[in-house]
C-alpha cells in the first residue's frame, strides 16, 4: 500500500508450516507489518523459505526480505497449534 494503514504496526502469529486458505485471506485483508513464527512453524531451510515465501505472496506487498510483512522468529513462543 502507498498510504499508511492501521495494521502496519501489527505482528500476527500463524499456525502450522503451510498456509491454509483462511490464513492467506487474512494476510491479504489485514496486511500486517509482520508475522511471528515459532518452532512449530519452521522445518528445514528449504521448507522454511517456502513458508516465508507463501506468507509474502499472500500479503501481496513484495517478496524481498525488506518487504512487509517482516518475519520474526521466537523459538520460546507457545505455538498456536498447542492452544
Amino acid at each position: 500500500p502507498g498510504e499508511p494503514w492501521p495494521a502496519r504496526h501489527l505482528f500476527l502469529a500463524v499456525k502450522g508450516s503451510k498456509l491454509d486458505d483462511a490464513t492467506k485471506a487474512l494476510l491479504a485483508e489485514v496486511l500486517p507489518g509482520g508475522v511471528l513464527l515459532s518452532r512449530d512453524n519452521v522445518g528445514d531451510a528449504k521448507e522454511t523459505k517456502a513458508f516465508i515465501d507463501a506468507i509474502k505472496a499472500a500479503s501481496g506487498m513484495g517478496s524481498s526480505a525488506s518487504d512487509l510483512p517482516l518475519i520474526a522468529y521466537d523459538p520460546d513462543r507457545v505455538s498456536l497449534d498447542r492452544m
